[in-house]
């Protein structure tokens, strides 16, 4: 496949390039277990359970992600090269990336009724940030909704539909009465989309954010919150997977201009980036939160 000359974004032709999986960004133990060749690993998780369950998310991630991340100097965005198909992507979230996560953190398990605290505090957080700016909103879509923990706290407030292809969203959101569907091609417009942590994991950045914004009627309000790779010195120390694409302010800033919206309001949140347990020379904060209003 030819590689792009110039950003999908901003058209700069100021491109960087390094490994998907590279051994900066792994560490020395990790990045070693991505340079096992295939067919020794194979061979010793045969003969051990144990190995083979702590290879798995290697096997896993070398099958899907043997790419190049491609980074913009100049809008500081990056995109996976060559991009993939949304089936594909979605296979690998169906087949392994959920039931891992939950698995190997437990941030996304579920009570019976409600929501986890964590997910439930984060979610809060979110949507206090934002409302000032949209006190009032009669529909809303929950966008990359997983456990549907925001889903959960804006039916309160409106109708939710949360939006999310997993089985197990799907499950969760009947448990909490929330409407839900596989994809946003199948809602209705709404006053407000809600997405946390889904835009950087979708295979076309660009097809999906037009989407969005179809599904949002005039006047309507976008939330994105999203790592903030705010620098080529944090793009080099992240381990990306599973993301497709990386943001910064200058992403959105890009979007805006490109479509019918504009920034309401943006900040970068939480703490310094932290990688390895050391704080990096940037002094941005690891999430970036976006407001946008359609025009």
């Amino acid at each position: 496949m030819t590689r792009a000359a110039t950003c999908f974004l901003c058209g700069s032709d100021r491109l960087y390039r390094i490994p998907y999986l590279n051994m900066r960004s792994l560490g020395l133990v990790r990045g070693l277990a991505y340079k096992l060749p295939l067919g020794l690993a194979r061979l010793i998780s045969r003969a051990s359970p144990a190995f083979a369950r702590a290879y798995r998310p290697v096997e896993t991630n070398r099958r899907y992600f043997e790419r190049t991340q491609c980074y913009c100097d100049a809008c500081g965005t990056s995109s996976v090269e060559p991009g993939f198909e949304e089936a594909q992507l979605s296979r690998y979230y169906e087949e392994y990336y959920w039931d891992n996560r939950d698995e190997a953190e437990g941030r996304h398990l579920t009570e019976a009724a409600r929501p986890n605290d964590l997910q439930l505090a984060w979610s809060a957080a979110r949507i206090a940030w934002f409302e000032p700016h949209v006190p009032a909103f009669a529909s809303a879509i929950d966008f990359g909704a997983g456990d549907c923990a925001a889903s959960y706290l804006l039916r309160e407030r409106a109708q939710v539909t949360a939006v999310d292809p997993s089985t197990k969203a799907r499950e969760i959101a009947g448990r909490y009465g929330v409407e839900w569907r596989a994809s946003l091609a199948e809602c209705a417009p709404v006053d407000l989309l809600y997405a946390s942590h889904s835009l950087e994991h979708v295979h076309d950045l660009l097809e999906v954010f037009a989407l969005m914004l179809e599904r949002v009627h005039p006047g309507g309000h976008l939330f994105f919150e999203v790592p903030n790779v705010s620098s080529k010195e944090v793009l080099n120390k992240l381990c990306h997977t599973p993301h497709t694409f990386s943001l910064s302010k200058g992403s959105f800033e890009q979007l805006a201009h490109r479509f019918d919206c504009r920034i309401v309001a943006m900040e970068d949140v939480g703490v310094r980036w932290q990688i390895a347990g050391k704080q990096v020379s940037d002094p941005s904060k690891a999430d970036l939160r976006v407001l946008m209003r359609r025009r």
